[in-house]
């Protein structure tokens, strides 16, 4: 629908789902919770996107189309909303 890359994940032995997060503060120099980040592809180097401007209908009403695009833009921050997180620490 928005003319980028479909975005799928494939059980295999591939390197094709494999993405890199970028903090999208340029001061930030780890992810941190609720954060902004960018996801790029690491072959292609395009960027995970999504709008509400592109949502499916049938089969999948309301869903919103996921993508990769080359531009980076503000549809393609994500930030962390739920979940268990993860913190390192030195013992």
């Amino acid at each position: 629908m928005s003319a980028g890359l479909e975005v799928s994940a494939y059980e295999g032995q591939d390197d094709g789902d494999n993405w890199i997060v970028e903090c999208a503060n340029t001061k930030d120099t780890f992810w941190m919770r609720e954060a902004p980040v960018r996801l790029r592809h690491d072959n292609t180097g395009m960027f995970l996107t999504t709008s509400s401007h592109y949502v499916y209908g049938n089969p999948i009403p309301g869903q919103q189309e996921v993508a990769a695009h080359r531009r980076n833009a503000g549809d393609q921050t994500w930030a962390t909303q739920e979940g268990i997180y993860f913190a390192e620490r030195e013992l």
